[in-house]
């Protein structure tokens, strides 16, 4: 009995996918050299591994440690012009304002300054401002214009606070509603208390409000998303934006007392956004998602109990059993080298434990993709642990244990990060 009982244990071992060697032995082995990350490089040669990973995918999701990381905005870059150039992709959806890159992207002229000055007023700050991002807003958008293939950007989030929606999302929407002739339209209340409710809404001047500002906010909003579906069907562009402006007034109500609740309120709604333009605005195309990696990260929920409350993007929109079989999530990792949002003070990466996924990158590899779907597949997604720079929790550039094969579904690595320089001081 006891011989069998110490047996037990080494069987374990045995066992495909339960140990952090099968998955440090299949990173070693399928982990694919990339050349460079420069988005003038058009030799693509040394992305067909990601290539074929991706396969038949309508929707590549590609995500980002920390809003500072400019080494990963030109090589996301340069994925992007990949996907669109040889892949098919011709929709870039950006963690940013919806209403603003759906609404004012669709009525902007598509001329060179045009396009150019249109994303540095209205995708957030973090990306129009950093050096990194000027090839992909400055030439690469614009030119896709002057081919049959044109890039056309949209936004998943449900903030509204840049400078199309500032100047215009009361005007527009009240007009909207107006032209519906909806019932509350007709009452007084409407012009006294509904049309200042979209001045603070656009100007995120209700912010710092007493719960039942909100409360009212959500019954008011909810009031005209109501009578606006009986007209419209229910997927109606405008609706969805009532549904962003009450899920907006939720977030603000909780973040003040229940951070996580807040938080979540913002990713569920961006995930309902990526699934109303992959299944009704761009239901015929390919998009590519731009986001932090905890944003587009499936499996929240079991990262350590500290975040177990947090419910991602990624996890709500492959919730959808046909939409996660149309999904590729790309996560990314770098081993060195700083980082830093613009107009903020840089901090290091941090070093890789002895035996992290960074490590077992190739050193002499400055970039590289490894997929993990044949090893979920060869292993029965096994609940594999090991230890990663992968950025799904607060700690940006740290590293953390955890199942990243069924977080991600590749990672891009990145060796040296490097911090955003400010592109309007150019």
């Amino acid at each position: 009995m006891r011989k069998a009982l110490l047996f037990l244990p080494l069987f374990s071992l045995c066992l495909p996918g339960f140990t952090q060697s099968s998955i440090q032995s299949w990173v070693t082995g399928n982990a694919s050299q990339v050349r460079t990350g420069h988005p003038d490089s058009t030799d693509f040669s040394d992305l067909a591994a990601m290539g074929k990973a991706i396969g038949d995918a309508r929707i590549v999701m590609l995500g980002e440690q920390d809003h500072g990381d400019a080494a990963t905005f030109e090589t996301k870059t340069r994925l992007i012009r990949y996907l669109h150039e040889v892949k098919g992709f011709n929709v870039l959806a950006f963690e940013s304002d919806f209403f603003a890159l759906n609404d004012g992207w669709d009525q902007l002229p598509k001329t060179d300054t045009g396009i150019y000055s249109f994303l540095r007023r209205n995708i957030t700050g973090v990306w129009s401002a950093c050096d990194a991002c000027q090839y992909l807003e400055k030439k690469q958008i614009p030119a896709s214009f002057t081919t049959d293939n044109p890039l056309m950007i949209t936004g998943i989030d449900l903030q509204t606070a840049l400078s199309y929606s500032n100047k215009n999302l009361s005007q527009r929407l009240d007009s909207v509603l107006r032209s519906y002739v909806l019932p509350i339209t007709q009452t007084p209340a409407y012009a006294a208390e509904y049309v200042p409710l979209f001045d603070s809404l656009s100007r995120l001047l209700f912010a710092k409000k007493s719960p039942g500002f909100y409360d009212t906010a959500v019954e008011k909003l909810t009031r005209l998303k109501t009578e606006l579906s009986t007209r419209t069907h229910g997927q109606d562009f405008w609706v969805v934006l009532l549904d962003n402006l009450v899920h907006l007034a939720l977030e603000f109500k909780y973040l003040p007392t229940d951070s996580d609740k807040g938080r979540n309120e913002r990713d569920i709604q961006m995930a309902n956004n990526l699934k109303w333009l992959a299944n009704y605005k761009y239901k015929n195309e390919k998009i590519i998602v731009w986001a932090q990696n905890f944003h587009v990260s499936k499996y929240s929920g079991h990262y350590s109990r500290l975040y177990n409350n947090l419910v991602s993007m990624g996890t709500v929109f492959t919730n959808d059993p046909l939409l996660a079989s149309q999904t590729y999530i790309v996560g990314f990792s770098s081993a060195a080298g700083e980082t830093g949002i613009v107009s903020r003070k840089p901090y290091p990466v941090s070093s890789p434990g002895k035996n992290s996924f960074e490590r077992w990158i190739n050193e002499s590899w400055n970039y590289a993709f490894v997929d993990f779907s044949g090893f979920n597949k060869q292993n029965n997604n096994a609940n594999t642990e090991f230890t990663m720079n992968g950025s799904v929790v607060e700690a940006l550039h740290t590293p953390y244990t955890a199942q990243w094969t069924r977080i991600f579904d590749g990672v891009f690595f990145v060796r040296n990060q490097r911090k955003c320089e400010d592109a309007r001081k150019e």
